[in-house]
């Protein structure tokens, strides 16, 4: 029955949430949605709120506080899970977790009747008490009257004098005030300061051990596009408290190599990679700040596609059959903050202490232990590669090759040799009826992207200024082989770089970057890999 009944007024609650939500939506859907470079700010209009953050909800500021609802469980734009970021389901927290307004920190947790035994009092005496209990002691008195009254078919929002709340006496937390980090002497008496923040409070025993705990995270709806050859920061304050686990044998400890963390889940294109992750996350010793810690991350983004990333927030890992880093206790998170910066921003920020890691790194390379690692600053670098792993034969071949057969595509029928170009070569026919001007065409390797410009060609410096003159993806000496086409003729280049023979149980790998433009035809381009006599091609 109490357990019934501690639901019920639960979804009472959470009910009367979803009807204040349908009922301003209209006016909500009518504001302006604009993004800005800083995705949260330590005030809050008085006004109605508006988001014009990147990333949604990033302060925490968009949950208000209601004496019906004074955890906020479902926070706008994040949504939570019981599990941690690679791990099955984890178990469930005994104890609600959400948004919290520190400045009514009081609010929450005090009590007006310290170690009263509720059983004992009547309703006539409930009710004379009541605006003078505070929401603990309300809480504590309706699991003493459930506990009183479980044999009868009661209910205990059937009292005249019952109010509806989304928590349960369990769900109080028993730490201490975690404020914000720029809390000062002022902030709660400030009605403009900002002091919510995202609670994840585990909580979770059994016969078994007395403080297993538990894994939860909170995914962001917000996914963040960082444009190809473009950079990106963004930062987050984090703050643990009253971090334990349990032993093999059942035996409460401090938490060890366990805690909070952070995690960047990232796709390069459509090819989603492995998330970097900062675990272990624990700031118990940590006293400046009001005993917050601020991550930074840089996101520099490809030159070649557009990088997504998306942030969650999480205490404790592992899940499913693997409880080997559950965790109890809270951790707390604030203000994240995210800005646009250029590349040239980038590598000179990330050039001191910051952890750099790639789109190829290894997957144990991508998630950094902070019991371990003192650094607080780290970087996913989407332009360049990790160094390539060797492979078996310990040998790498760079297949720049000379390029020197450049000719118009042929193709043999009937014993002869067609092609769709004008003054084909010795040997070639022109197909009947075609014959397409090459006059203007200009297919070379250059040495260097500029000197694209030398060959005195409109189409050639048309194609430079637009795709080449200002782009970062190509080095300033770094060789291009060009195929421009301006009427129509098709072109293929052969290499003619030496020859590659494995060894048996050996491997080898083969890239290169491609670009097209302004195609007009029935086919695009290809690229083929003759292996012995079997063709692999590429084509687009």
């Amino acid at each position: 029955m109490k357990h019934n009944n501690q639901s019920k007024r639960k979804f009472l609650a959470l009910f009367l949430s979803a009807v204040m939500i349908c009922s301003t939506g209209a006016a909500l859907a009518s504001c302006s949605d604009t993004d800005s470079s800083s995705s949260s700010s330590s005030s809050s209009s008085t006004s109605t709120k508006v988001d014009n953050g990147v990333i949604k909800n990033a302060g925490f500021e968009m949950d208000d506080y209601k004496e019906s609802t004074p955890i906020i469980t479902s926070v706008n734009s994040w949504t939570r899970s019981v599990n941690s970021v690679t791990s099955g389901s984890a178990l469930s927290s005994k104890a609600a977790s959400g948004v919290i307004d520190t400045t009514k920190w009081s609010e929450l947790t005090k009590t007006n009747f310290e170690n009263e035994d509720f059983t004992k009092w009547s309703e006539e005496k409930a009710e004379s008490e009541w605006e003078k209990m505070a929401l603990k002691d309300k809480l504590a008195y309706y699991e003493a009257w459930e506990e009183t009254n479980e044999d009868d078919d009661k209910d205990v929002d059937d009292l005249d004098f019952y109010e509806s709340f989304n928590v349960d006496l369990e769900d109080i937390p028993d730490c201490a005030n975690p404020k914000t980090h720029d809390w000062t002497d002022t902030s709660a008496a400030d009605e403009d300061f900002n002091a919510n923040v995202l609670m994840i409070h585990n909580e979770y025993s059994n016969s078994t051990y007395n403080d297993i705990g538990t894994a939860q995270k909170y995914t962001s709806s917000t996914s963040v596009t960082v444009t190809a050859g473009t950079s990106a920061k963004f930062s987050v304050w984090v703050k643990t408290s009253d971090l334990t686990s349990t032993t093999s044998s059942g035996e409460v400890q401090p938490a060890v190599d366990k805690g909070a963390y952070i995690s960047i889940t990232n796709s390069l294109g459509s090819s989603s990679l492995d998330p970097l992750e900062v675990k272990n996350i624990n700031t118990e010793n940590v006293t400046t700040h009001n005993g917050w810690v601020q991550y930074s991350f840089y996101l520099k983004g490809a030159s070649f596609a557009d990088s997504k990333f998306t942030i969650v927030l999480g205490l404790g890992q592992t899940g499913g059959t693997d409880r080997s880093e559950y965790v109890n206790g809270y951790a707390f998170f604030d203000d994240i903050q995210f800005e646009t910066i250029t590349n040239d921003e980038f590598d000179a920020d990330v050039a001191s202490d910051c952890k750099i890691v790639y789109h190829n790194s290894e997957k144990a390379d991508k998630i950094v232990n902070a019991a371990e690692d003192s650094s607080k600053a780290y970087a996913i670098d989407f332009f360049k590669a990790a160094e390539a792993k060797a492979w078996k034969n310990g040998e790498t071949y760079v297949l720049n090759g000379d390029w020197k057969n450049i000719a118009p595509t042929t193709e043999k029928r009937n014993d002869n040799v067609y092609t769709a170009a004008a003054n084909p070569a010795s040997g070639v026919l022109t197909y009947p009826g075609l014959g397409i001007s090459t006059a203007n065409d200009k297919t070379k390797v250059f040495a260097s992207k500029a000197a694209m410009v030398s060959e005195n060609n409109d189409y050639l410096t048309a194609v430079y200024n637009k795709h080449f003159k200002d782009s970062k993806f190509i080095g300033n000496d770094e060789a291009v082989l060009m195929l421009l086409s301006v009427d129509g003729a098709a072109y293929t280049a052969k290499s003619e770089a030496t020859k590659i023979t494995l060894a048996p149980d050996t491997y080898a790998a083969v890239s290169f970057f491609v670009k097209t433009s302004a195609m007009n035809g029935s086919t695009g381009a290809n690229a083929t890999l003759i292996d012995g006599t079997t063709k692999h091609t590429i084509a687009s």
